[in-house]
């Protein structure tokens, strides 16, 4: 019978877990795609200086927690969001402002699916 409550006990555990981090997500991934879509609006608009301050913002809160969310979501689409991170941060060096607002958008809808994908909502769970 003790096996049967610890086991239940850590059911329960990780049920919550997975449900913390389930609505923890878009709270972590929806502050980097606004980041991301001021730093295109700017870059587009020629300010390069609000624009490369909006992505180095953005790039520190998805580094920030980027071990986190790796342990509870999927990895392709993180390993994709790094790589336009380098090729985005590459852009701006290069002064290629249409190019970096571009990647910028991209990057914001990436992250903005992501908290999609990750958050709990009612179709996830019918």
């Amino acid at each position: 019978m003790k096996r049967m409550w610890v086991g239940l006990c850590l059911l329960l555990v990780l049920l919550m877990l997975g449900i913390t981090a389930s609505i923890l997500m878009p709270a972590l991934h929806l502050p980097v795609a606004e980041d991301l879509h001021r730093a295109s609006r700017c870059a587009l608009s020629g300010d390069t200086r609000q624009a490369v301050s909006a992505f180095r913002s953005a790039r520190q809160q998805w580094e920030k927690y980027r071990d986190i969310t790796a342990s509870v979501c999927d990895h392709q689409p993180q390993d994709d969001m790094d790589a336009l991170f380098a090729e985005i941060a590459f852009r701006a060096e290069a002064g290629q402002w249409a190019e970096f607002g571009a990647g910028c958008a991209r990057l914001a809808v990436m992250a903005e699916d992501m908290a999609k994908l990750h958050g709990i909502s009612l179709p996830q769970i019918l």
